[in-house]
This record gives C-alpha cells, structure tokens and sequence, in this order.
C-alpha cells in the first residue's frame, strides 16, 4: 500500500492532468493574431559590385641619403630665388642663402636625461615601512645625506623606504650591514622591481 504522502501526490498530479486537457484547447485555439497575418513584401535585394582587391605590392627600396640631399639642394635653389617652401610663392622679403641662415642658429639645447638604473639591477634592502609620508620622507633624507640610494614606494597604505638597487646582491648585503650598523636598522633584501 501506498504511504500517505506517495498517494497526496498521485492525486495532485491527476488534478494537474485534467486541468491541462481543459485549459490547453482554450489556450491554443489555432487563432493567429492579426499582426502575423500582414506580409511584408521585399523588393529585389540590391545588386553589390563585387571588389577586387589588388595583392599588396613592395615599395623600391631608395637610398635616405640621396633622396634627403635631392631635398636640400631643391630647398637651398629655392631659397635662393626667394619662393617660400610652404606655400611655394614668392616671399614677401628676399631670404638668406641656407648656407648663412646656418651660422646664425642657435646652439642646440641640450636636455639631460634622467639616468636609469641598469635593466641588470635585481636587489633592492627595504629599510622600513610607514603609515606616515613624512616619516618615510625623513628616513629618506636622512639616508641620502649619508650617501645611500634610498626611494619611496607608496601602496595603498604604506610608505616603503628602500636603498638601492644593486646588480649583486652581495652588495646589497653588505648596504644591510653598515646600514645595520650606523642607523640600528635592520632592513630585508628583496627583488627590485622597476613599477
């Protein structure tokens, strides 16, 4: 014999059945909306001329040099006649020779790079970390006052003050050491990273 809640669900189910074989006739009665029945009538699709795309040729290789001294020669003669390059007319105020326009320019200014540390720099000492800029900013220039490479890395919350970076780490061992020694810190060596 069935338990009682096996038997509660058989005749759940044959309710559902009989519900089904009334309400589907009702629901799918054939009818069509009227909004289906409108046909759309398309004209001919039109008609794409198909492209030929030509195989990408090479360029002849030219001489820089001899093209670039065609230009100034073609630059100086019309310099010489007085006809502005840009908008090839005759400029207002007869122009110098190139030849003299050069001895007039300027020295030119030279800008210093920074210098980069080397691609083969791998070891860096952390000295200390800070919840407070000024106090990585202090450590800092005490460090450099005594000579050492020390930087700031900011995180999210931290101000981390470094020496370095080294290419050996043996060098970065011995920074530790007179590090250790002049200032009571003791920092960890750790790999440099240039971000």
């Amino acid at each position: 014999m069935l338990d009682k809640s096996s038997t509660h669900r058989l005749i759940g189910a044959g309710i559902m059945l009989v519900a089904a074989a009334a309400l589907l006739p009702v629901i799918l009665d054939g009818e069509r909306p009227p909004e289906l029945d409108q046909i759309i009538k398309v004209s001919k699709a039109p008609v794409i001329p198909e492209v030929v795309i030509k195989p990408v040729q090479p360029l002849p290789s030219v001489d820089k040099h001899v093209e670039f001294k065609k230009l100034e020669k073609a630059k100086d003669v019309e310099i010489a006649k007085g006809v502005d390059t840009k908008s090839n007319e005759p400029a207002s105020k007869p122009v110098k020779p190139a030849k003299q326009e050069e001895k007039q320019v300027k020295a030119p200014v030279v800008v210093k790079k920074l210098e980069k540390t080397s691609k083969k720099a791998k070891w860096t000492l952390q000295i200390a970390s800070f919840k407070s800029r000024e106090n990585a900013n202090a450590l800092v220039k005490k460090l450099q006052a005594a000579n050492y490479p020390a930087y700031t890395i900011t995180t999210k919350t931290l101000f981390k003050v470094y020496v370095g970076p080294e290419i050996k780490r043996s060098r970065s061992e011995s920074l530790k050491q007179e590090i250790k020694k002049k200032f009571s810190l003791d920092g960890f060596i750790v790999k440099y990273s240039a971000n």
